[in-house]
């Protein structure tokens, strides 16, 4: 297991630690701490070994899982952090340094091209849907062919109304929603656009292009 810090309190730390931090080091107070943070993280590891080992794989099962996983996060957090304050030596650096770090090396995987420009092809299909009931019951139908495994009860979980089913009948035939029950295909529009940078695929930017207007646009 990798250690980060050093126990030396005048070696060089990345962790930037203050002077009051540093005068807890070894005290009755840090070490009580340290402890304490030790049997709260062993307790969530058993806790979420426990609750994962008990899943069936059913879709249901998945925000609970999320969420005993962002527990244990916590818990790792805490006790890297209290022995940081005990002994000035953390055992692993923090999620967020974590996932600065993997951007950087993705960065240092070797010399990339400059690109002159970058050439984006948009295109939006427009479909109207006309009986809901019968389009989210595809869309299960849908989920359930391209997981067989999964039982009804997931396909009623992972699809609840007319974007979900869409979602499971491209994930399942690409774009070939004409013959699907329920919806029918109005449009398709395309742009070939040159733009200085790579689109924004977070999901509020995901979210803001249903402001988008074109191509009816004035």
């Amino acid at each position: 297991m990798v250690s980060w810090g050093h126990g030396r309190r005048d070696a060089p730390d990345p962790f930037a630690r203050e002077d009051d931090d540093l005068d807890r080091q070894f005290t009755a107070a840090a070490r009580e701490a340290y402890l304490a943070a030790a049997d709260a993280f062993v307790a969530e590891v058993r806790r979420h070994v426990a609750e994962t080992a008990a899943r069936e794989g059913r879709q249901r099962e998945w925000p609970a899982h999320v969420a005993s996983s962002d527990r244990l996060r916590e818990a790792a957090d805490a006790w890297s952090e209290a022995q940081l304050d005990w002994c000035g030596s953390a055992v692993f650096p923090p999620l967020a340094l974590d996932d600065e770090d993997e951007e950087g090396d993705e960065l240092d995987d070797g010399e990339e091209e400059v690109a002159e420009c970058i050439v984006s092809v948009l295109t939006r299909h427009d479909y109207e849907v006309t009986d809901t009931a019968a389009l989210v019951e595809a869309g299960r139908a849908a989920y359930l062919r391209t997981w067989p495994d999964d039982v009804r009860d997931d396909a009623e979980v992972r699809v609840t109304d007319a974007r979900d089913a869409v979602a499971e009948l491209i994930h399942e035939a690409g774009w070939e929603l004409f013959e699907a029950p329920g919806i029918e295909a109005l449009s398709t529009h395309q742009r070939i656009v040159e733009t200085a940078e790579v689109a924004d695929l977070s999901v509020e930017a995901a979210e803001a292009l249903g402001e988008v207007r074109w191509p009816d646009d004035d």
